[in-house]
């Protein structure tokens, strides 16, 4: 899979969390720490939450997790993979 076009933008408390996440799921792709809001209505529901932006930077695909565990990002993360790849 061609991960070019593909990166992870989280709020980690250090650079070791974001190795150790990465590592936990296997991404291959580049992970990037922001600790500010994107002024994004669904920042307001306060959970984890994921999407996707196209090449008109319209974002979509959002999903909303109820908790952060394993299953849920690995899930979604696979449903992106799958997504990209035609799968």
């Amino acid at each position: 899979m061609n991960f070019d076009n593909i990166i992870l933008i989280g709020n980690f408390p250090s650079r070791h969390n974001i190795e150790a996440f990465k590592e936990t799921f296997g991404i291959e792709w580049p992970v990037f720490n922001y600790t500010e809001k994107l002024n994004l209505p669904i920042e307001d529901l306060n959970l984890p939450y994921f999407f996707v932006i196209n090449s008109d930077m319209k974002a979509y695909n959002f999903r909303v997790a109820s908790g952060v565990t394993s299953l849920i990002i690995e899930n979604y993360l696979l449903g992106i993979e799958n997504m990209m790849t035609g799968d």
